[in-house]
């Protein structure tokens, strides 16, 4: 019994995400084009999608159009699995004065960082 519950929450669930891209790839693009988070959301929702390529293009526009997103950057980044790349981004968002702890803990797109020394040591050189 169990098992069809969670079965049929995953369900739901995957029907919610496809939901809410389908909203991001037609809403936030005809409404929002000019705006970097527009494309910074639909390269998570790609990379969760699995379509690896194109959340790299997507997040590429995001990065033309503002270069200064990095702890936007570095959740798609994760997302992609490219853990190196998403560090460097969280060491940029720090040195530009980003401090938002709580979020750096509870934002699920960081959940691969979580247990990477890289990270414990950037949080302890910024957040003494």
């Amino acid at each position: 019994m169990l098992i069809i519950r969670l079965w049929v929450k995953k369900k739901e669930a995957e029907k919610c995400f496809l939901n809410f891209k389908k909203m991001a790839e037609e809403e936030f693009l005809n409404n929002l084009p000019d705006n970097a988070l527009t494309y910074t959301t639909l390269a998570a929702v790609q990379a969760r999608s699995g379509e690896m390529e194109s959340s790299l293009q997507t997040l590429q526009k995001a990065i033309k159009i503002d270069s200064a997103l990095h702890f936007e950057f570095a959740g798609v980044l994760c997302l992609q699995g490219k853990v190196t790349e998403a560090l460097e981004e969280l060491e940029k968002a720090f040195e530009n004065g980003y401090r938002d702890l709580l979020c750096l803990k509870l934002t699920p797109d960081l959940e691969i960082l979580r247990y990477d020394i890289r990270f414990g040591n950037l949080l302890k050189k910024y957040f003494r």
